[in-house]
């Protein structure tokens, strides 16, 4: 296997026949740069930040035994932030770091800290973590993620090339996945190949469901990648007896996200996965401006034991929102047999009625 010296020293000779061919002492820059027009320019590439980020996963996979400089187990730059009431009290991390928080909420803030930063009015907490000081916690971070199940939830040790035979064994099509796809799954198999954190194992599960959906259009999973996406709503409901919830939340709905879940529940039920949790959010929770009203973060798409919901964090009111949950495949089937323009998902007898009215469309 090539070690990551010979990596570096192979990229080391990109960078110098750069140089010869353009004169710069900004090679690297205007190599990336370049690199973003050619995926711009010929799609057979990729999108250069799907290729970017697929990267990324293999560096993180291939420097697991490097990436402290402090020694001790690899992790990917952890930080904790501890919050009350809105307020944060404390910031640890696992390495030294800057850590920028960008806090919207100025109302009764110091006006020396509250900037324009991308148009928007926030109070900027900087905090600068540095080498020896009592911010930098290992131990403290560890612990943390030890609670969450980071360290307790490992998956089996299985032989990579097992593994990816295995995957693309069981999928339909395998004939269209020798490119991007395989090297997704030889992330994934690189990551299984000894025990990592859930934080990295989400990141290039992350990668390779994407890569899966860019190829949708060569399986047979039901909708066609041309046939024209569905409105989906789902029935929303907080989850606190007496918190305020949006009625619903909204979805334009495609192959990819089909695929998406398809392949996330695949995931959970091979590598015996509780859940998995993906950066996702629907279009729209509704009705009107309710997600702004109620301060709606971290919105997620959980998929668990072949159900799948959207769910967010209401910003000061200690409680969390989220969809009805849904069954995967019956979900997928509505939707790949619909010849409707709009589809609802819930237990509420009202939901579609409240739905159209909120979007003034006519029933």
């Amino acid at each position: 296997m090539k070690k990551n010296q010979e990596r570096a020293d192979a990229a080391e000779l990109a960078i110098a026949l750069y140089k010869t061919q353009n004169d710069n002492e900004d090679a690297l820059c205007d190599l990336l740069c370049d690199l973003e027009h050619l995926c711009a320019q010929d799609p057979s590439y990729g999108s250069f930040q799907d290729v970017l980020r697929l990267a990324k996963v293999h560096f993180l996979t291939e420097t697991s035994d490097d990436l402290l400089p402090f020694g001790g187990p690899a992790e990917i730059p952890t930080v904790v932030i501890d919050i009350d009431g809105g307020a944060i009290h404390g910031v640890r991390a696992n390495m030294p770091m800057r850590v920028l928080i960008l806090d919207a909420d100025t109302e009764g803030s110091d006006g020396e800290r509250i900037q324009s930063i991308e148009g928007v009015e926030v109070y900027v907490h900087d905090h600068h973590l540095l080498p020896g000081s009592e911010n930098i916690s290992p131990e403290g971070v560890q612990a943390v993620l030890m609670e969450l199940g980071d360290n307790t939830d490992r998956l089996p040790n299985q032989e990579p090339t097992a593994i990816i035979n295995e995957l693309i064994a069981g999928l339909p099509g395998q004939e269209g996945y020798e490119i991007g796809y395989r090297d997704a799954l030889e992330s994934v198999a690189s990551a299984l190949d000894g025990s990592v954190p859930k934080s990295v194992l989400r990141l290039v599960i992350t990668a390779a469901m994407d890569a899966y959906a860019n190829n949708s259009e060569k399986r047979g999973m039901g909708l066609q990648s041309d046939r024209t996406p569905v409105q989906c709503h789902f029935e929303a409901y907080a989850a606190h007896e007496h918190g305020d919830s949006p009625v619903f939340a909204s979805l334009r709905t495609g192959v990819d996200f089909l695929v998406r879940l398809r392949t996330a529940a695949r995931w959970c039920d091979k590598f015996g996965l509780l859940r998995v949790a993906m950066d996702a959010a629907p279009d729209q929770w509704g009705p009107g401006e309710v997600a702004s009203e109620l301060r709606l973060v971290d919105t997620e798409l959980v998929v668990s034991g072949g159900l799948f919901w959207f769910q967010a964090n209401v910003k000061h009111g200690n409680y969390h929102v989220e969809t009805r949950a849904q069954d995967i495949e019956d979900f997928c089937r509505a939707v790949e047999s619909s010849n409707q323009e709009h589809l609802f998902f819930g237990e509420n007898d009202d939901l579609e009625a409240e739905v159209l009215d909120a979007l003034g469309v006519a029933d």
